[in-house]
C-alpha cells in the first residue's frame, strides 16, 4: 500500500511540475488505450478506417476504402499516389495483423500520441512484434473541410 502511495505522489508531482508535458509523460506510462468504436471526426477514427481498409481481402477493395483517407498533399502528384497504392498500402496490408488483436476486427491499441510543429498528429499504435509502437500520421486537410487525413505514413 505504501509503494502505491509513493508512486501516486511521484506521478502527481510530475504532473504538477511538468504541466502539459508532464501529462504526456504520464500518459506514456499508462496502459495502451484500446480503440473499438472511435468518435466521429477524430484522428482515431481515421486510423480505425485505415485498419478496416487494410483488412479488406484484396488490394483493389482495400485501396478503394483507403484512398479517401489520404491527405490531399499525398494525392497531389500521380507519383505519390502510385507509391501509396503499389508500396505503402500493400505493406500495411501485409503487416496489419501486427496491430490488431482479434482477426477480422479493426480493434487496436494506442500507446500514445504526439503533435509536431507543422500540425501533424502521430498516433502510435501498439505493434505486437516490437517493443516500439508504429505511427500513423494524420493532419487536418483544408481541401476536405479540415477533416483528419493520413499524411506521410501509416502503419507501414
Amino acid at each position: 500500500m505504501r509503494s502505491k502511495t509513493i508512486i501516486a505522489s511521484l506521478l502527481l508531482g510530475l504532473l504538477l511540475a511538468g504541466g502539459l508535458s508532464g501529462c504526456k509523460m504520464i500518459k506514456r506510462m499508462l496502459p495502451a488505450e484500446e480503440v473499438t468504436d472511435p468518435d466521429s471526426g477524430t484522428p482515431e477514427e481515421v486510423v480505425f478506417k485505415a485498419v478496416q481498409a487494410a483488412q479488406a481481402g484484396d488490394l483493389e477493395s482495400g485501396w478503394k476504402a483507403f484512398r479517401p483517407l489520404l491527405h490531399s498533399k499525398e494525392l497531389a502528384s500521380i507519383q505519390n499516389e502510385k507509391e501509396w497504392k503499389s508500396l505503402r498500402f500493400p505493406a500495411m496490408q501485409r503487416k496489419i495483423h501486427l496491430f490488431t488483436h482479434e482477426p477480422g476486427k479493426p480493434y487496436f491499441h494506442i500507446d500514445y500520441d504526439s503533435e509536431t510543429d507543422d500540425g501533424i498528429t502521430k498516433i502510435f499504435v501498439v505493434n505486437m512484434k516490437s517493443d516500439m509502437p508504429t505511427p500513423c500520421n494524420v493532419k487536418p486537410d483544408p481541401k476536405a473541410n479540415m477533416a483528419w487525413r493520413i499524411v506521410m505514413g501509416c502503419l507501414n
